[in-house]
């Protein structure tokens, strides 16, 4: 049977490598007519038993051409790299998969440097197998054209004396190897919880360096285990000379010496789950190993804390008996144990009243960072609740509950803390029980800005106090309510909000909200040469030195000394992530020296549609990171193919407002900023700070947009085309015929590839329209509308598959007529195979006026209908940062509905 290409919407299991369908053998023989003719539908896949395997997969060495590429000014490629000890080739990821480094017959290094088929890139492989009821297999090779595994991916298949091409780089110096080690030393194919070598090293680590050049790579573990980096040079005859160390995953430990609480000497001062390793001079082959180990067990301890005076007789814990007793003298019930598989626990504490005065929790550390701490008012019926995440993930939840006693003698507190997602040691590092007497501010959030500090006074000098979450400062005494506060605006924030509250959250005075002139809480200040100018919140900007700056007032330090309820204030600086979104636009109609070098507008289709990052859009708190859209645009002339994206500036009004330029983003090496179609972008940190100049704000999506411009190349001839297709209905309406062209959808195949319109499926032995043509009709198109009723094919104008797709002759439109009373309708025999494949007329007329939108090499050519909403489904999860295993699911689904028309070839041969 002559090999074809086919295009397969196929679940695509990465964990365990195999995905296996089983189904009743009733449409075995629909399925030898379909093989046959060369290809088959996922129809017939449902009725056959077969798998997929991709990591379990070995394939043959004869799939593959492996050829030398030559650099050197004054080299030529060689042609006798030797191979003939390579049986077969695992599947999976190919850069993983093949050998690293060839030699040739002269002793001359060549390192695998990429895979393509023709013009097109080729990332993963893996094995399609059929089983026939005669006990005989039918076998595929199928390979992936994305740099990522997603609903998206599409999968073809190689064609009948097709290879794929192993690029060897000639004369290449050394090369850079990475492997796993068990904590015994054993070399594993697995790294910590499994991760492979992408996700520990990076699908972009470097395999090989020039002689005396170096080389960087970034290695990063799960959190739960430790490990450690070396990086050796190879040496024949020994275990070669260690080049670099570094330990991972190595948790804090913390002493107490009196009140203070500090780390323990040799300890990390954070939990390091990545390491970024940088080696010079590289005189020899290198080998970085990753050894690591579970660890299985974890603790929590606040004893040293309970013996600080901030709580050695103000914080109770409680015995088994729910009897309250103090922490200090009760060391066992300030400490926990978890294990590994629980990740969680709870500890209940309290604060007590002793010597007439009533403690109460107001700053708490937990691992050197601040944890909010809930606070509620003596009489309050209330629990109020506070929930902090860590920087490492691990989620903090504190509860507290008054008995609503009397200040000075029967108050308590009772605090819960539930502690999840915990994959570490944790320790009280600081924390504070004040008392009801005591007057000072808690800042309680300090939430999108930098370099917060507070201006302390003594004998007439002034010092800045950096502020944290939960740090307490008293302004209630000698005019020091006077003493300003300030801040940086932290990169990705918009502007801060201010606010004083009481300990249950009870607001007193929001920015200028409230309170005002003499009774305000809160004076705005902007620095001048000479001392301060007081503005309003709607005035207030940064000083000339970038901080904002304010101060509480004396209507303030009167509330505070009036009462001992009020005698605590909580301070907040919240500021909200600004929102970000991506637009697209498609560059087209530019022309450099006089050449055109991108398409014409009407020619373009499928650019990504707009992505506004959910509801929050895209920020830097919760959805740093942006999804660059898979989708590539598509010049139907096949004149021009999509390359890449490149970043525009921006210019912008007073207000922020503004619109993208045509000038390119230029990074400080001279390079233009550019991505490629799914790779992601960080909104976080320096990199949405190098982005400033290219955002402007729009007020209609109350986004920053950032613009990507497509650029484009000429096609060359080895280079793939784009393929339409087109849905048609006809119906009868005020008695005459209306004919609409409902969808429209292209794909990009390599030239000459075969497609077959997948028309018909199936059902309990009888012939009737695909799925996938049911979902259009059913409201999966272009115009939202359903067209209910009954339709059929009209095989005069439906065209049913292309032999071989050039520039000229690459559309395929199908026609579906609905049924009406008078219309006579030829029943259709179940019995009868499938349309055979016909080659469309190239000079037949095509509609190309609707937009499309596009996967990546498809040989179904009616297969868009089950992508789509899958496709959609994809785009959302992209927008929102989700992860995309929900939506294979959905896209699974739809491709087993749809009946994907697919064209194979393979070998069969008998099961062994």
């Amino acid at each position: 049977m002559a090999l074809s290409l086919a295009i397969l919407m196929l679940f695509f299991t990465m964990g365990s490598g195999t995905a296996v369908w089983a189904g009743e053998a009733t449409g075995s023989s629909t399925l030898e007519q379909h093989l046959e003719k060369g290809y088959v539908t996922q129809q017939d896949l449902r009725s056959a038993p077969h798998n997929v395997e991709t990591e379990d997969a070995a394939i043959p060495a004869k799939y593959f051409e492996f050829v030398c590429v030559n650099h050197h000014a004054d080299g030529s490629a060689c042609t006798d790299l030797q191979t003939a000890s390579i049986s077969s080739i695992k599947g999976g990821k190919l850069r993983n998969n093949v050998p690293l480094t060839l030699m040739n017959q002269s002793d001359v290094r060549h390192t695998f440097s990429r895979a393509h088929i023709g013009n097109t890139a080729v990332y993963f492989v893996g094995t399609l197998t059929i089983h026939e009821d005669d006990g005989t297999e039918q076998e595929y090779i199928y390979y992936t054209i994305d740099k990522n595994v997603t609903n998206k991916t599409v999968y073809p298949v190689l064609k009948s004396g097709d290879k794929i091409t192993l690029e060897y780089t000639h004369g290449k110096d050394h090369t850079v190897e990475y492997q796993f080690k068990d904590s015994d030393g054993k070399v594993t194919s697995e790294g910590p919880d499994g991760w492979s070598l992408d996700q520990v090293f990076g699908a972009d680590r470097p395999l090989e360096v020039a002689d005396g050049h170096s080389y960087s790579d970034t290695v990063t573990i799960p959190r739960g285990y430790k490990a450690t980096v070396t990086v050796t040079k190879k040496s024949n005859g020994s275990d070669g000379i260690v080049r670099y160390t570094s330990t991972l995953g190595e948790m804090m430990s913390y002493q107490r010496n009196e009140d203070d609480i500090f780390l323990a000497e040799g300890s990390p001062d954070s939990i390091k789950l990545s390491d970024f390793i940088s080696l010079g001079n590289s005189t020899g082959d290198d080998v970085v190993t990753l050894q690591y180990e579970k660890i299985d067990q974890f603790t929590f301890d606040a004893s040293e804390w309970a013996k600080t005076v901030y709580a050695n007789t103000r914080m109770v814990v409680y015995d088994d008996n729910n009897k309250a007793v103090f922490g200090n003298r009760s060391p066992g019930l300030c400490q926990k144990t978890f294990s590994a598989k629980d990740h969680s626990f709870s500890w209940d504490f309290g604060g007590c009243t002793a010597g007439g005065f009533t403690w109460e929790l107001d700053q708490l550390q937990i691992n050197g960072e601040p944890v909010t701490v809930p606070m509620v008012a003596v009489k309050s019926d209330k629990t109020v609740t506070e929930t902090t995440t860590l920087s490492t993930g691990t989620k903090i939840t504190i509860s507290v509950t008054s008995n609503r006693g009397d200040n000075g003698s029967t108050a308590t507190r009772r605090y819960h803390m539930d502690v999840e997602n915990c994959y570490e040691n944790l320790t009280v590092s600081a924390g504070n029980l004040v008392s009801h007497k005591h007057k000072e501010l808690v800042f309680k959030h300090l939430n999108g800005v930098s370099g917060p500090q507070y201006c302390k006074t003594e004998n007439g000098q002034g010092d800045w106090i950096d502020l944290k979450q939960g740090s307490l400062v008293g302004r209630v005494a000698d005019g020091s309510y006077s003493y300003p506060i300030h801040f940086k605006k932290a990169d990705g924030y918009q502007m801060p909000h201010i606010s004083y509250t009481k300990k249950d959250g009870t607001k007193l005075q929001e920015d200028d909200d409230l309170k005002i002139g003499e009774n305000a809480f809160v004076q705005y200040l902007i620095k001048t040469e000479t001392g301060f100018e007081a503005v309003s919140y709607e005035n207030w900007q940064a000083s000339s030195d970038g901080y904002y700056y304010f101060r509480g007032t004396e209507a303030l330090q009167n509330y505070m000394n009036a009462d001992s309820a009020q005698a605590v204030v909580l301070v907040n600086i919240q500021a909200s992530p600004i929102k970000y979104g991506i637009n697209y636009v498609s560059g087209a109609g530019r022309t450099q020296d006089g050449v055109q070098i991108s398409p014409n507008l009407t020619d373009i289709e499928d650019m990504p549609a707009y992505q506004n990052g959910g509801e929050n859009g895209y920020n830097c708190e919760n959805h740093q990171k942006v999804l660059i859209s898979n989708q590539q645009p598509v010049d139907k002339t096949g004149s021009f193919i999509f390359d890449h994206w490149e970043v525009l500036t921006a210019e912008t009004q007073d207000d922020g407002t503004g619109r993208p330029t045509e000038t390119v983003k230029i990074l400080a090496d001279g390079n233009p900023l550019t991505y490629a179609e799914g790779e992601s972008l960080q909104c976080s940190g320096t990199s949405i700070a190098a982005l400033q100049d290219c955002l402007y704000y729009d007020r209609d999506k109350d986004r920053k947009i950032l613009t990507l411009r497509a650029v484009w190349k000429k096609r060359e001839e080895r280079d793939a085309i784009p393929y339409m297709v087109n849905f048609y209905v006809s119906y009868k309406e005020n008695g005459e015929t209306v004919t609409r062209k409902i969808k429209s959808r292209t794909h990009m195949v390599n030239p000459g590839a075969k497609v077959v319109a997948d028309l018909y499926q199936y059902e309990d032995g009888k012939k009737q329209l695909s799925a996938n043509i049911q979902n259009v009709l059913g409201g999966d198109n272009e115009t939202g509308s359903v067209y209910d009723g009954e339709y059929r094919i009209d095989n005069e104008k439906t065209t049913k598959g292309i032999d071989g797709v050039t520039v000229n002759n690459n559309t395929v439109n199908i026609y579906l007529v609905k049924v009406e009373k008078e219309d006579p309708v030829t029943p259709i025999d179940p019995s009868k195979p499938s349309d055979p494949v016909t080659p469309t007329d190239p000079s037949k007329p095509t509609d190309s006026s609707q937009p499309t939108d596009s996967s990546q090499q498809a040989t179904s050519a009616a297969a868009s209908s089950a992508q789509s909403s899958s496709q959609q489904t994809a785009d959302n999860a992209a927008a929102t940062g989700d992860n995309f295993a929900p939506v294979l699911w959905i896209a699974i689904a739809a491709a087993a509905l749809a009946g994907i028309g697919v064209v194979l070839a393979g070998s069969r041969r008998k099961k062994q």
